[in-house]
């Protein structure tokens, strides 16, 4: 078996292919003569009260023999070293692979069909699924900061849900118990002229505050970035809003 890595959304995926996927043009770093140990019925099988979190390790006095391990403990244990987070991908060739998680397009194409589409996305998803899987959480911020809590339940959002690719915080006109924010997500679906905020309550180290949401698209927000006056639910205003992106602040 052959072994290469391919980086999508921000993560390197480990792939086994029984044919050499350089005759397919695969251009990166390739580990030949592999052998793998992955117990697929007993990896992907849940039974109740038990979640597992796959991992793939490498036999330190074998480099070439490669195992998944259900649980990280099991991968310590046994003294294999970490390789990759999450299950490796298993084709018989690298056209295999790349015809079924081919990334679209920066911009997506009007020829991408329905299903190539959904087949993206599910992909995204689940990659936002082994991230909240592995991924330590971010702390709580020290004391009741109103503004420090806000830049934390952004992040909380795009950390939890891999659709939303902004968040921006809007103080002017609330108080400080009160935290508004706009996400930005291509996947929202509702009627972009009625921006209906969703409100929950948090308690952030002893300090409550009642947060309300609003979804949005991206040329939406342009809009009303470009023209305050465009419709914002009552008494929200986008003036002094700070914004993040998965990367961080947006400057």
């Amino acid at each position: 078996m052959y072994l290469v890595k391919d980086r999508q959304f921000g993560m390197d995926r480990c792939v086994f292919t029984h044919t050499d996927p350089r005759t397919e043009g695969y251009r990166g770093d390739v580990a030949e003569k592999v052998n793998l140990d992955y117990d697929m019925n007993r990896i992907h099988s849940w039974p109740d009260g038990e979640r597992a979190c796959p991992e793939l390790g490498q036999d330190q006095s074998n480099p070439n023999f490669y195992k998944v391990f259900k649980f990280p403990a099991e991968r310590n244990a046994s003294g294999f070293v970490l390789i990759g987070s999450g299950a490796p991908f298993v084709f018989y060739s690298w056209a295999d692979y790349r015809d079924q998680n081919n990334p679209p397009p920066e911009r997506f194409s009007p020829r991408l069909t329905g299903d190539e589409y959904f087949n993206y996305l599910e992909a995204a998803d689940a990659v936002v699924q082994v991230r909240k899987a592995t991924d330590q959480n971010e702390p709580l911020p020290d004391g009741a900061n109103r503004d420090q809590v806000a830049e934390w339940v952004a992040r909380q959002q795009m950390d939890t849900d891999g659709s939303i690719q902004q968040v921006w915080f809007l103080p002017t006109g609330t108080n400080l118990a009160e935290i508004r924010l706009l996400e930005v997500s291509e996947r929202y679906t509702g009627d972009p002229d009625e921006l209906h905020p969703v409100r929950f309550w948090i308690d952030v180290n002893g300090g409550k505050y009642r947060v309300a949401v609003v979804d949005i698209t991206n040329d939406r927000l342009a809009k009303i970035r470009s023209n305050p006056s465009n419709a914002l639910p009552e008494g929200w205003t986008i003036n002094n809003a700070r914004g993040w992106s998965r990367r961080g602040p947006i400057q």
